[in-house]
């Protein structure tokens, strides 16, 4: 199940923040994302600050996701930076319900192909296993 996409790019703000508003890293990119994916059959919200970074809610029908924007901690400073885009469901009861759906796959497919689409994004891949965003370690 795919759950993490990074990629490559010179798109969005790296300098390293003071430690007391390191959250700010990722706001530029989840707005982009959430103004570049929309029109289609997914709602954005606004881009708001998690506990890890930078997040927009994304919503089709009755399903809800949470988007997770990040730069990754060896990227601060880069010209060319490692970004980390995390695809969540959002589900009621975390006992009930099924862990994918069709239209959290759906939502995934529509994230990579607004990234391939933008030509100063490169080495898009996914990944199965939680990543690190910069917040977390901050040095």
């Amino acid at each position: 199940m795919k759950s993490q996409i990074s990629f490559t790019t010179d798109l969005f703000a790296t300098e390293r923040p003071p430690e007391a508003s390191h959250l700010q890293l990722g706001e530029d990119l989840a707005t982009w994302l959430a103004e570049a994916a929309s029109g289609g059959e997914f709602v954005f919200g606004k881009p708001y600050k998690a506990e890890w970074g930078w997040a927009v809610d994304a919503q089709s029908g009755s399903e809800k996701f949470i988007v997770g924007c990040g730069i990754m901690n060896e990227s601060f400073d880069d010209a060319q930076a490692d970004w980390l885009i995390t695809v969540e469901m959002v589900r009621r009861w975390k006992f009930l319900g099924a862990k994918d759906s069709k239209l959290r796959s759906e939502l995934c497919d529509l994230i990579q192909n607004v990234l391939r689409d933008k030509p100063h994004i490169r080495e898009i891949r996914w990944t199965d296993h939680v990543g690190h965003f910069a917040p977390k370690n901050l040095a």
